[in-house]
């Protein structure tokens, strides 16, 4: 296709899903230096990966530095049926639904054959109990009126409307004991890291010591980080990883947000029976990446929270 278009070109094919889409995929590829390797990070969310992203962007010149949540091709196919049929042209969702969570990883999919070999992936893993409140409080609306507290929920997977007193939040905590997801960390490394990558990343030694492994295989590179331990191990990771010297910054902290003080009463009033706590606490996904010491630290937190 020509490389420059006629603005009135332009809008004729932006109006259309599949122009607008083209459009959007073309100026990124057009902003992508494809001679530079990759450093992809690639994570489920809610593990401090946008501090990893902009900590590594914004402080190196020898790599491309993208991030991601998803790559596999089942789930976007189902995500852009959804946003082809509800999202697009509605002006209730805001445009970087379509674009930034689903048109640019459709984009990363399909570059990953083009760039420069090997491909530096990073993943974080993190404890599953302050994950799953944290992605419970990702995809939560959130209204305050004179008395009371409205909840909705932005995930379709796991729909409510919740209304509460201010002082009684018992209906939102049986939601999330009884009905939100509880293993969704395990979800996303088989769906994701092992689909796109082939890598089981439970079957890779992790190193409790030094709280991070780098593996080499399949023709890429991975740096596999422990959200608990970052702070000190960002940047002897890195320089192993990268030979790079890359502090770490911090982003995307929930003090920034509105709904911090809900979700500082939720945590302080939220009771986790045992079996719960056990239950995540005496997995693979635990055991594999934590010490002995630290599950018991986590089971603590939560017995006496």
């Amino acid at each position: 296709m020509l490389k420059t278009i006629k603005p009135y070109i332009y809008h004729k094919i932006k109006a259309f899903y599949a122009g607008d889409k083209y459009l959007y995929h073309r100026s990124l590829s057009r902003n992508f230096d494809f001679s530079k390797p990759l450093v992809l990070i690639y994570t489920m969310g809610k593990v401090g990966s946008t501090s990893v992203y902009e900590s590594l962007k914004n402080n190196t010149s020898q790599f491309n530095v993208i991030h991601v949540h998803t790559l596999s091709s089942v789930y976007l196919k189902v995500r852009e049926r959804f946003i082809k049929k509800v999202v697009y042209k509605n002006k209730y969702y805001a445009r970087h639904i379509y674009t930034t969570l689903l048109w640019k990883p459709i984009w990363v999919r399909k570059s990953l054959k083009k760039v420069i070999k090997p491909i530096h992936i990073v993943t974080v893993i993190r404890e599953p109990i302050g994950r799953n409140i944290s992605l419970f409080f990702q995809w939560l609306e959130f209204e305050e009126r004179q008395n009371t507290y409205v909840f909705k929920s932005r995930n379709n997977n796991y729909p409510f409307h919740i209304t509460t007193s201010k002082d009684d939040l018992t209906e939102l905590y049986i939601f999330f004991l009884e009905c939100f997801a509880k293993e969704s960390h395990n979800d996303w490394l088989q769906d994701e890291l092992n689909s796109v990558f082939d890598y089981n990343i439970l079957q890779i030694p992790f190193d409790k010591k030094n709280n991070f492994t780098i593996y080499e295989n399949n023709g890429h590179r991975l740096l596999i980080l422990k959200l608990e331990k970052m702070n000190d191990t960002f940047e002897p990771a890195i320089a192993a990883f990268l030979a790079e010297e890359i502090a770490m910054s911090r982003a995307n902290e929930a003090s920034t947000k509105n709904i911090n003080l809900i979700y500082k009463k939720f945590k302080t009033g939220l009771y986790l029976p045992e079996s719960y706590i056990d239950t995540l606490y005496a997995s693979e996904y635990v055991n594999h990446f934590y010490t002995i010491e630290e599950i018991e630290s986590f089971k603590s937190k939560w017995k006496t929270s």
